[in-house]
């Protein structure tokens, strides 16, 4: 017959007496003498007895029903007494990995284990295990319950951050609104005072330079007409003392001319400052600067414009070679006539005839950016490839065959080059404060005793070049739309500003030391004196005009541009 629990596992408590529940469902009233608590139910003798007669019930658990005082009641354990990979009742435990095991799983997964056991055979959970397990529970619900205020916390205080910042921000640009309106006050009252003393001094000069110009008018029309009518007395006295008004005029003429100047005027940001210092009044946002400079009357006397007559037009096109469409980033002529070309995008150097027919090319290994011609057979190449910047001297054949002789690392990032004298050359610079360097012929690098404008320029918004018999160095700002010409003797500027001047590129040195510049949104080239005055502006039949190169007797002058799709290259006689 099934176990009979014994004393161990009887319930404490009041004895009762308690009728069978299978008779009682026959209609029959049959005190109970034991309690099955896996069919969880009350029976009598001979209803346990049936436990003897069905395998499946032979392994019961049972008691006395006197020893039952109370009727377990069934806990629901919410499938946490079932296995999760069969859904069995949880039947075993594997003290060698410390695991539940349901039938199927002592069979699969733990038969090679040495300690399977039954858990009603070592079901035994003491009070110190319960309230260890309680006390961690606890902790670990309490932190719980710690993340969570605080995460509510945060979102509370984040909420409000958020919410105040819009107010915060207008604080803050309404107090540098009030800052920059003190400032366009203090500035523009300051210029307005530099400008009037300077336009005042201005019409001063232009008065007394005119008074001049009316006596000297005079006396030209009274020697014409003395010459005309006069006696040879009257000639001779005429010129005797109006060659003595000129010896006088001379010395107000000459002082005048003492007092020619360039008057400039620019605000520099003050970049150093903090933000909190500059909204709270400590440091000022900028300074206005102004300044004058003399110059000498041959500065500013004026030259003769230039015509420019077209000789020949190159379509330059894409070669089988060539992987993308070409951009002639750099141009020069060579003493002999030839024309020497850097492709940037093809990492190519062209050579062309009169004609302008391609009789010489060159691979190059790096990226060109600017060329020019050191003699009859010779050019320097500017370049910077992946960081690493140098210039590479190159021997070019009558037969247009070309020829590495030497080359030479350098600091700078150089996108301009010309001659400064036999052993030296000018060198334009992009990404770089230093505007222009001098590099002598073996590599070595020098700067101008020049204060140039503090900018650093994208390589393809500058261009530089110099004026050997001026020493003047020439710089283009395509951003501004300006052409700065630096006085190296003096450490002087001049600012060239003009509607003509619209973004300018490539520049150039022509006859009389004129300038010629590259401008992309009129198409066209501008002539500049070494001074600073437009003499002329010439429409080209192209789009967006980009480099620009004049030929060592000062006949010639060619241009290429840099639009997208149609690439050209143009050579002009200079009249």
């Amino acid at each position: 017959m099934a176990d009979v629990r014994e004393e161990n596992d009887q319930v404490p408590g009041r004895v009762r007496e308690e009728l069978c529940l299978p008779c009682t469902r026959k209609d029959k009233q049959t005190v109970a003498s034991v309690f099955c608590y896996d069919c969880d139910n009350f029976q009598c003798k001979q209803c346990a007895d049936v436990h003897n007669m069905f395998d499946v019930m032979k392994d019961h658990k049972m008691a006395k029903a006197s020893e039952i005082t109370t009727k377990p009641v069934a806990f629901e354990m919410k499938g946490l007494d079932q296995c999760y990979t069969h859904g069995k009742l949880f039947e075993f435990i594997c003290k060698n990995h410390n695991k539940l095991c349901c039938s199927t799983c002592a069979i699969i997964n733990h038969r090679a284990c040495d300690s399977v056991v039954e858990i009603h055979n070592v079901a035994d959970v003491s009070e110190e295990t319960s309230m260890e397990i309680r006390s961690r529970l606890v902790v670990a619900k309490e932190l719980c319950d710690s993340a969570v205020m605080h995460w509510t916390s945060t979102e509370i205080s984040l909420r409000d951050s958020v919410k105040n910042l819009p107010e915060k921000i207008n604080n803050i640009r309404a107090r540098m609104n009030k800052r920059f309106d003190d400032l366009l006050q203090d500035v523009v009252k300051d210029s307005a005072t530099f400008e009037k003393f300077q336009l005042e001094k201005g019409r001063e000069n232009i008065s007394k330079c005119d008074g001049l110009v009316k006596r000297f008018q005079a006396s030209l029309k009274f020697l014409d007409e003395v010459s005309l009518h006069g006696t040879a007395v009257q000639k001779f006295i005429a010129e005797h003392e109006i060659n003595e008004q000129v010896k006088l005029a001379q010395k107000e003429v000459e002082r005048e001319c003492s007092q020619l100047e360039t008057a400039d005027i620019s605000f520099n940001l003050n970049e150093t400052s903090t933000l909190k210092y500059i909204i709270e009044g400590k440091d000022r946002l900028g300074t206005l600067k102004t300044e004058t400079n003399k110059v000498t009357i041959d500065h500013v006397r004026g030259h003769k414009p230039v015509k420019l007559e077209l000789i020949k037009t190159k379509t330059i096109t894409k070669s089988e070679n060539n992987e993308d469409n070409p951009h002639l980033n750099g141009i020069g002529f060579l003493p002999c006539g030839r024309l020497i070309a850097i492709d940037n995008m093809n990492d190519e150097l062209l050579v062309f005839n009169d004609s302008l027919e391609k009789n010489g090319s060159f691979l190059l290994s790096y990226h060109p950016l600017s060329v020019v011609a050191l003699s009859e057979d010779t050019i320097g190449v500017t370049s910077v490839t992946g960081g690493n910047h140098q210039i590479e001297f190159l021997h070019v054949s009558k037969s247009s065959e070309i020829t590495n002789m030497k080359t030479y690392k350098v600091n700078g990032s150089y996108n301009s080059v010309c001659l400064k004298d036999d052993d030296h050359l000018v060198v334009g610079t992009f990404n770089d404060i230093k505007l222009a360097r001098i590099l002598s012929l073996s590599g070595e690098e020098k700067d101008f005793s020049v204060n140039f404008h503090p900018k650093a320029y994208h390589h393809d918004a500058v261009a530089c070049t110099y004026i050997k018999e001026c020493d003047k160095v020439i710089i283009s700002d395509q951003d501004e739309n300006l052409v700065y010409i630096y006085d190296v003797a003096t450490n002087s500027r001049v600012i060239v500003r003009d509607s003509r001047i619209d973004k300018p590129t490539g520049v150039a040195v022509g006859p009389m030391n004129c300038v010629f510049v590259c401008c992309q949104n009129t198409d066209s080239v501008v002539q500049i004196s070494p001074t600073g005055v437009i003499l002329s502006s010439h429409t080209l039949d192209m789009r967006h005009p980009f480099r620009v190169c004049v030929s060592k007797d000062k006949t010639k002058l060619a241009v290429s541009n840099r639009r997208t799709g149609k690439k050209t290259l143009q050579v002009f006689k200079i009249n």
